[in-house]
């Protein structure tokens, strides 16, 4: 059974994964900005198409952080692979 401190921690480590991949992600896409604007109506809705692209981007960390906190967990225990 998990302690309540590294739950907490493992939860902080998820958030701050998040993040920074959605920092990345906002660098990374931040050349694609005037695509959405010509795509899009009004300058509202352009930077909504950004920003929810930069909210994807950023799901990617905290599933990474859980795959190697779940390969660490299974390195642990015996005979798990």
């Amino acid at each position: 059974m998990a302690s309540e401190r590294h739950i907490i921690r493992e939860l902080a480590v998820h958030g701050a994964a998040f993040c920074v991949a959605a920092a990345i992600g906002a660098v990374i896409l931040r050349r694609y900005y005037a695509i959405f604007e010509h795509d899009t109506d009004s300058p509202g809705a352009a930077r909504e198409a950004f920003l929810m692209c930069v909210v994807i981007a950023g799901g990617v960390g905290p599933a990474i952080s859980l795959l190697l906190f779940a390969v660490a967990r299974s390195m642990r225990r015996p005979g798990s692979f």
